[in-house]
């Protein structure tokens, strides 16, 4: 059956390696949909709580992408899961089909502008740079390679270069696309014999700007193609952006010739946005959608999402949604009920047994094996992840821990503490799933 939710999986099957779209996005199951929601229902709270955290951005803009306009996605566990109060808590909403809009996918979405793009600390670096590429297109700053996290505006801003330049230059040959897009029309035209067309397409441009570009890591045939495709476009002083979640020295697999080109025009950071910019973002994005937001409330959304800028705006959404839904008005009640599933409790206290649970599920190992004498890579790694957790969320001493696990030796916890904090710091994956469990667990 073909429904808006498989669609969506299949946009994100390129975007989301194998083995973590089977662990975190396959599972999830469409229940109903209307204009508004897409509700899902998750097997277990760790699918749903891993799902929100680190896929739900890149979920709604596919579903966005797709449906032609805004939905919220709602996750909930699966009625075998739920509790009393959460089946209550989970009403019903009239199924609608999605409509699909057709837009041109080559050029800028004009409504992401400089205007309405909110500068703070964390991004005015990027936001200079690209400003000043549309005032001198195909000079100094070529390329202009933006990076940063998920969600903290490097899409606004290529669109934003594409849009100004288009305003400036009406003629102007510009292309905006994926780099997914890219790589999908080459083996398109590779297999239908049409790569004369594919070049002439790209390597006839003015301004080429390219999203996402870190996933032709690896393409061996893309990155042949995207090399003489910049360097044709170089060649002919056509400005080139790019934007990737990872500085070109850090996108693995990617060749060096093609590294060496991403750095030899201006590189551009963007952090996560600070608390400040964060209330800014609240209040403008309110504004826009006229939402009636009390600085209170402002700030309490401000203060709790702290990721990303797309998590912040859907939070925003989520919170307003709720209001309407239940027909109340946006105050700081609303605020923590709407956004309950994604907010943890500091404060809550939490002991070494619950932190090995809910290890034990994540990594689908038992709780015997975890603190029983098995070395395998398999049990070792919880065991250790559990440690750490244990050590940074309750208030057990390194001996109370390791009681808890085994009646080993208080050393072997400090060890394992010290190694996943080191872990941490150079794997983004391991840290994002210890980000998740401590939420999950606070929660």
């Amino acid at each position: 059956m073909d429904t808006l939710w498989i669609r969506t999986l299949e946009a994100l099957k390129t975007r989301v390696d194998s083995k973590n779209f089977a662990a975190w996005l396959q599972p999830l199951t469409q229940i109903q949909v209307n204009k508004t929601y897409l509700r899902l229902a998750a097997p277990n709270k760790m699918v749903r709580k891993w799902f929100i955290e680190n896929y739900l951005a890149i979920a709604t803009d596919a579903l966005r992408n797709i449906a032609g306009r805004e939905i919220l996605i709602e996750v909930e566990l699966s009625e075998s899961q739920m509790t009393f109060d959460q089946k209550v808590f989970a009403a019903p909403i009239k199924p609608e089909p999605a409509e699909v809009k057709k837009t041109n996918n080559n050029l800028p979405n004009e409504s992401y502008t400089f205007d309405n793009f909110i500068v703070g600390p964390s991004n005015e670096f990027a936001y200079s740079a690209s400003l000043n590429v549309t005032k001198s297109p195909g000079q100094g700053m070529n390329p202009l390679f933006i990076y940063g996290g998920t969600g903290l505006g490097k899409t606004h801003l290529l669109n934003a270069v594409g849009v100004k330049l288009l305003k400036k230059h009406s003629d102007m040959r510009l292309m905006l696309v994926s780099a997914e897009k890219f790589m999908n029309e080459l083996i398109s035209a590779i297999q239908g014999k049409r790569t004369t067309a594919f070049h002439k397409k790209y390597r006839n441009l003015d301004a080429l700007l390219i999203d996402d570009v870190q996933i032709i890591g690896g393409k061996t045939a893309t990155q042949e193609e995207f090399f003489h495709t910049f360097n044709a476009l170089y060649e002919n002083g056509a400005q080139i952006v790019l934007a990737s979640d990872k500085y070109p020295r850090e996108i693995p697999m990617l060749e060096e010739r093609l590294r060496s080109r991403f750095g030899m025009g201006m590189i551009a950071d963007i952090q996560a946005p600070e608390l400040e910019t964060r209330m800014a973002i609240v209040r403008k994005k309110a504004a826009w959608e006229n939402i009636t937001l009390s600085d209170e409330v402002a700030f309490y959304i401000a203060s709790h999402i702290t990721s990303n800028i797309r998590e912040l705006e859907g939070a925003l959404r989520r919170v307003a949604a709720f209001a309407e839904l239940y027909n109340g008005q946006i105050n700081l009640e609303v605020a923590r009920k709407a956004l309950r599933n994604l907010v943890g409790d500091p404060d809550r206290p939490i002991g070494v047994e619950q932190v090995q649970k809910a290890v034990c599920e994540l990594f689908n190992v038992k709780q015997a094996e975890l603190i029983g004498t098995r070395k395998h890579k398999a049990v070792a790694e919880p065991r250790q992840v559990a440690m750490y957790l244990s050590r940074k969320l309750t208030h057990s001493s390194f001996p109370d821990i390791a009681k808890k696990f085994g009646n080993r030796d208080h050393t072997t916890v400090m060890y394992a503490c010290r190694k996943v904090e080191d872990q941490a710091r150079q794997d983004p994956t391991l840290f994002g799933m210890l980000e998740t469990l401590e939420k999950t667990l606070r929660n």
